[in-house]
This record gives C-alpha cells, structure tokens and sequence, in this order.
C-alpha cells in the first residue's frame, strides 16, 4: 500500500457509500467518538463554528441590504444629532438601557464617530422592552436629559450604559445621581421624564421601530441599510 496508495484510494472510491454507512453506525453506536475528536480540537473547531456563523451572518445581510435598497424607511431624522450634522453616514440607534449588547453597541458606535468624526453622524432612538418599567424609566430620563440640554444629555446616556449594572441594582436613584454628575437639574429632569412631551417622544420612537421591524434590541439603520441585532457595526461601513 506505501507503494501503490492508488489502491487504497480505488478501495474508498469505489465502496465510499459502505464506508460512510459504516462510520455513521461506529459514531451512532459511539458518539464519545466525536466529543473525544472535538475535545482534543477544541480550539480549532471553535475557530470553525466561529467561521461559518460570521459566514452565515454575513450572506444574512446581504439579503437584506438589497431588498432595504428597494424598501426606503420611513424615519423621523428629529431628534438630538451626535457627530457632524452634515456626515453622509447616519446611523440611527434603536436601544435599551437595560440591554447588555446595547452598552456594547454604544461603545462600538461612539469609536466609530471618533475614528470617522467627518463621515458619521449618530440619532438615538429609545426602544426598550414592551411593559418593562425598568427600561421604560431610563428612556423617560433620557428623553427629559436631551430636553434640558443635548450635550449633556449625550454624556447622561453615556453614563447610563457604562453604569447599566449599578442601574439595574439601585433604580431611578442611580438616574437622578447620574444626572447630578453630568450637571443637569435634577428636580426639573424627574418632572420632565413623566410630562406628556416625553411620553408623545417615547411613542413616536417605539412605532418607529415596530414599523421598520426591529425584532429587538439593539437594532440600527445604517443610511437604510438595516442591521441585524448581533451583527458588528463596522461590517456594514465596511460594506
């Protein structure tokens, strides 16, 4: 066979479905088998579950960018503007204060704005969970921090996401010491976050998002192009 390996491939060749039904009965019969061969591998079959979910992933937002260049959104572009108001890239954040991958993505988005200050511009949108009273309370102070001041209410929604767990723990006290810190009136920000105005804006951004589909969060729109909740920010500038 070391002198002639022809044979041996002639062999598997001309028997490959006895083989594969002969290996399928051994690892049916011994599925430590495998596990054995994934845990010796464990690193390179990582790597290659890892590469076909990006694949996957990515054949997943080309079909949607091309059906969203057919399909433009209807999106109301009124509201606080982080980055240069005239960047040809907008990128619009439908999020939840309550939301781990949203503090991620809001970290992801604010390098994005500082490696292209000129390119890209950011519009948020609140869009936490439906009867979640949590999210719903941030939202509201979110909303009533940008009525008061836009600069500061940027540094309020930065604060909010970088402090997500302490929020989650202590309430609206974390909000109104956030609040303190980034110098905004508190008492004046707690009337804001329960007026009508603040109630009409969080409406508007939830049919907003339901009306372009937002299965969750964090969902953004990418000058219309849509971008999957776990999809990286970078792959759609890239693309």
């Amino acid at each position: 066979l070391k002198e002639n390996p022809d044979i041996v491939i002639d062999v598997l060749r001309n028997n490959s479905k006895l083989i594969e039904r002969a290996l399928a009965g051994i690892l049916k019969d011994n599925p430590n088998i495998i596990l054995d061969v994934l845990r010796a591998n464990n690193v390179e079959a990582l790597e290659i579950a890892q590469s076909g979910a990006r694949e996957k992933q990515h054949r997943q937002l080309v079909a949607q960018w091309e059906k969203d260049r057919t399909q433009p959104k209807k999106v109301n572009y009124d509201r606080p503007i982080l980055g240069d108001p005239k960047a040809p890239v907008t990128i619009e954040a439908y999020s939840d204060f309550t939301c781990h991958f949203c503090a991620q993505a809001d970290m992801v988005t604010k390098e994005l704005l500082a490696q292209r200050p000129r390119e890209t511009r950011l519009i948020f949108k609140n869009f936490p969970k439906k009867d979640d009273p949590v999210g719903r309370l941030a939202a509201q102070y979110s909303k009533a921090a940008f009525l008061q001041d836009e600069k500061k209410g940027w540094a309020f929604n930065a604060a909010v996401f970088a402090g997500q767990e302490v929020y989650l723990e202590k309430g609206e006290g974390f909000l109104r010491e956030t609040a303190g810190k980034v110098g905004l009136d508190i008492e004046r920000l707690a009337a804001d976050a329960n007026s009508s105005k603040v109630n009409a804006l969080l409406l508007e951004d939830r049919a907003e998002g339901d009306a372009l589909g937002a299965p969750g969060t964090p969902f953004h729109l990418v000058n219309d192009l849509t971008m999957l909740c776990a999809a990286p920010l970078p792959s759609v500038l890239a693309g």
